[in-house]
């Protein structure tokens, strides 16, 4: 049965962690608020550092070098590891709130689910929460400021696929949104999931960002209005108006941007 991760704090002076501690240790994308609780002191952890030991929710965990898989994360403040029968899942990782979208299956062979971050077409809904505020004395709802960039760059990458943005010369940035969407519903970070737990490759990460897009759907709603175009007469096809090349929100109100919900 797999278990949390399990986190080393080098050189934490306390036997105890909280969740400020975590993220002055760089482990801000993985915690979650809670009491100060108490963990393992080790004098010789891993790579031979001194700290303490506790687990992903950070309630507790011991360093058993003999059992465990462990690697530095980018700092060298911490390090990630796992025991080696109970390697962790989705279910493990997951966070407490979970936002709907599509399963994407990765090397681990395990599905995991990846928020939809902007409506292309009219059939497709973002799935990333929103905030409402006032415009022009009405109502209108946004993308939540801690999602906005990750919108943006989903944003970019859709502009590159469809080929209207010069693409990248290396693969990071689209590996980078990859492991940004999964930590929307999971609390990993670029050293867990290609660190530790290889759980993507290049089809992964492609896989990721068609999820992340709904390409699926925008491909079948392109298909859809190619197929009645055709069966217009040309009379029909003069009267019809041309498609709005910028997406469409689900309220019906064209988006120029993918911070517009």
């Amino acid at each position: 049965m797999a278990k949390p991760l399990l986190y080393f704090l080098v050189d934490h002076p306390k036997q105890i962690v909280t969740a400020n501690d975590a993220i002055d240790w760089g482990l801000g994308h993985v915690c979650t608020p809670r009491s100060a609780v108490e963990c393992t002191r080790d004098s010789n952890g891993p790579g031979g550092h001194g700290g303490v030991t506790t687990s992903i929710d950070f309630s507790g965990g011991r360093y058993r070098p003999e059992k465990q898989t462990w690697i530095a994360g980018p700092d060298g403040k911490w390090w990630v590891g796992y025991i080696n029968d109970e390697r962790p899942g989705p279910d493990e990782l997951a966070r407490k709130k979970m936002y709907p979208g599509h399963a994407v299956e990765l090397l681990d062979g395990n599905e995991w689910i990846i928020p939809t971050a902007l409506a292309l077409v009219p059939t497709v809904q973002i799935t990333l929460p929103a905030i409402y505020g006032m415009q022009d004395g009405r109502i209108v709802s946004k993308i939540h400021p801690r999602y906005r960039r990750l919108c943006e760059r989903a944003f970019d990458a859709w502009l590159e696929w469809t080929g209207s943005k010069e693409p990248s010369k290396n693969d990071d940035e689209w590996i980078a949104l990859a492991i940004d969407a999964l930590a929307v519903n999971y609390r990993v970070g670029p050293t867990e999931v290609a660190g530790l737990l290889n759980l993507i490759g290049s089809d992964e990460v492609l896989a990721i960002i068609r999820a992340l897009l709904d390409i699926n759907a925008v491909q079948a709603y392109t298909r859809e209005q190619l197929a009645a175009s055709q069966k217009k007469t040309p009379e029909q096809a003069k009267e019809s108006p041309s498609p709005k090349s910028d997406a469409s929100t689900n309220s019906g109100v064209a988006a120029s941007s993918p911070a517009t919900a």
